[in-house]
């Protein structure tokens, strides 16, 4: 890439993640679960687990803010999947912390609710893109193909 370039990689390289409803979903699912859990008094027993659920719910808006600094698309749906997985992880923890009787039913109530609005948006959005990269990766071999045949030429 030359320094003037106004390419996809560079306009994605610069994205505010902070405008994206996906990262806004997911920070506010983070902030609900830490406050939720924490004011649950799980039993010192629990730690464990909350220990693995905070960090999880962390991870799922953090892994959408690092992908916006990658260079491809591919590599930000990446990123994107990687915050689908660590979705599923919160949501395995609630459920046995819920099972276990550590979280109440209305906050796990809550939070399975949230989890499915997150769910839903940031699949969306993880399709796009990666829809995007395909696309992307596609007229790069296209034009690649086209630039040797008129190099040929010429």
């Amino acid at each position: 890439m030359t320094p003037g370039d106004d390419s996809r990689a560079t306009i994605l390289g610069m994205r505010d993640f902070r405008k994206l409803i996906a990262w806004q979903k997911a920070h506010a699912l983070a902030l609900a679960a830490h406050r939720l859990v924490i004011q649950s008094g799980m039993p010192a027993i629990a730690s464990p687990t909350k220990g693995q659920l905070l960090r999880a719910v962390a991870s799922i808006p953090a892994n959408i803010a690092e992908g916006c600094g990658k260079r491809t698309d591919g590599e930000f749906a990446r990123y994107l999947d990687i915050a689908l997985g660590s979705l599923k992880e919160v949501e395995n923890h609630l459920i046995f912390a819920h099972d276990m009787h550590w979280l109440d039913a209305t906050s796990h109530a809550v939070l399975d609710e949230d989890i499915g609005e997150v769910r839903r948006v940031l699949f969306a959005f993880a399709r796009s893109v990666r829809q995007r990269a395909e696309c992307s990766h596609a007229s790069k071999r296209t034009g690649r193909e086209e630039g040797g045949v008129a190099g040929s030429e010429g």
